[in-house]
């Protein structure tokens, strides 16, 4: 099980990607200040490294433009690179507080919004979404969780955003024929978003 972690160049090692992505940002004007490290409060290189990409604030310059159906295909195999920022558009199946993450640095008051995106609204099991977040450190751009559901839940939409793939949850994957419950259609992920426009 692994996501490849490809952007211009393969990183040499996690420790190395880990102290890379904390310092490329760890500032942003569109950050949402609270008492958390960008990498969070796991010690492991690894996790850090995971956790430094879902924490980005930075808004991308362009994006590239993906079909549903593309994301839904990908398994955590595929080598893409995570450092891409696209565009999808969807409906919006159910949106949800997340839990408790090291991402988070295990806060009660700050969480990610787990937004499931499907094909079209012909969809209704999760186990065909894509699992977009918005996260604390977006949401002067994108609101709560109460707003967001408010003006997006069962919408036709595009989110924007990075990819990212969370190989963690492989088990929960319907491509990647995982042994747990299938509460997902992949392990890749839009997270964090950056913008969601209703269509």
């Amino acid at each position: 099980m692994k996501c490849v972690f490809l952007g211009n160049q393969k990183l040499h090692s996690m420790k190395k990607s880990a102290l890379l992505l904390i310092v490329l940002f760890n500032v942003s004007a569109h950050a949402q200040t609270f008492d958390c490290a960008i990498g969070g409060d796991n010690t492991n290189p690894k996790v850090m490294a995971a956790d430094s990409l879902k924490n980005r604030s930075a808004i991308p310059a362009r994006y590239k433009s993906m079909k549903a159906a593309d994301l839904l295909n990908m398994k955590v195999t595929d080598e893409t690179s995570q450092h891409q920022a696209v565009s999808v558009k969807g409906y919006i199946l159910d949106i949800k507080d997340g839990g408790l993450e090291s991402c988070n640095c295990h806060s009660k008051t700050f969480k990610d919004t787990h937004i499931y995106l499907v094909s079209d609204e012909s969809v209704t099991d999760e186990s065909q979404a894509i699992i977009v977040e918005a996260t604390p450190r977006m949401r002067k751009l994108l609101g709560t969780t109460r707003e967001l559901k408010a003006n997006y839940l069962h919408h036709n939409v595009t989110v924007y955003g990075y990819l990212f793939c969370d190989a963690e949850h492989k088990q929960n994957s319907t491509v990647d024929d995982g042994s747990g419950l299938h509460w997902r259609g992949t392990v890749w992920e839009v997270h964090p978003i950056t913008k969601i426009v209703a269509e």
